[in-house]
């Protein structure tokens, strides 16, 4: 069985889906024994760790490691008055869990978000793809009108079939897509790095470091991503909600 570095960062805008998060993934159905957990906690805040630390004493023994940097400085941002992220804090962080990665000979970088419910088979299918680059689907917490739609409905060029439900299985063409649910193979983190350039005219609807790094494999001519369109992944809201991806 393959083995699996889970990269996942930390807020502490989003300490309310962190547990929630971190156990889904212990739900999975995969050799946990060959799992890396690679946590990245971004807080100024002295009194975030406590519940993540307790996590971690009930179950880094389930893993093959589990490890867990801090940095001393928010992920999240102000930017033209609203909250945003950190992007080269964020970038800076993924770089470090793809360099374990490369030093372990892990097989696949899992690249997530802290506040995603995953389906208990989520690695197996990913990796039955067997692509460099696979993703599922995430509900979009988008409050203009798209919330619940799958975060990829604004990335994949035929998003109008996946919408009203004529899709295939798995769509080829995604040029870009969300670094919340991304099977990264070794072929790739081998060598594309996380990058935090601006994105022209300052695109809405994905954030810079996951558009750049799926482009930055294509000019590689290692593929765009394969999408598994029905591996639907939910949403943990900051008031508790959790969305599941919708169709329209």
């Amino acid at each position: 069985m393959p083995r699996i570095l889970i990269d996942i960062p930390l807020c502490d805008f989003k300490k309310y889906s962190q547990i929630i998060a971190l156990n889904s993934i212990k739900e999975f159905d995969y050799e946990l024994n060959k799992i890396t957990l690679f946590i990245s906690c971004h807080t100024e805040d002295p009194n975030y760790y406590t519940d993540l630390m307790n996590w971690y004493k009930d179950n880094f023994k389930l893993f093959e490691q589990v490890i867990i940097n801090f940095w001393n400085v928010s992920i999240w941002s102000v930017r033209k008055g609203l909250r945003d992220y950190n992007y080269e804090s964020l970038c800076d962080s993924r770089n470090q869990a793809r360099l374990h990665a490369i030093k372990q000979d892990i097989d696949y970088v899992f690249s997530v978000s802290s506040d995603i419910i995953f389906p208990k088979d989520t690695l197996k299918r990913l990796i039955a793809v067997n692509k460099p680059l696979v993703g599922g689907l995430v509900a979009s917490a988008n409050q203009d009108g798209g919330q619940g739609l799958p975060i990829a409905f604004q990335l994949i060029n035929c998003c109008a079939n996946v919408l009203h439900g004529t899709y295939q299985p798995i769509i080829k063409n995604a040029d870009i897509f969300t670094s919340s649910c991304l099977l990264i193979s070794r072929e790739v983190f081998n060598k594309v790095a996380w990058r935090a350039n601006a994105l022209p005219n300052d695109e809405p609807g994905y954030y810079p470091e996951e558009a750049y790094y799926v482009l930055d494999t294509k000019k590689l001519g290692l593929g765009n991503v394969n999408v598994l369109m029905d591996l639907c992944c939910k949403h943990i809201l900051y008031d508790g909600r959790i969305l599941e991806v919708r169709r329209i």
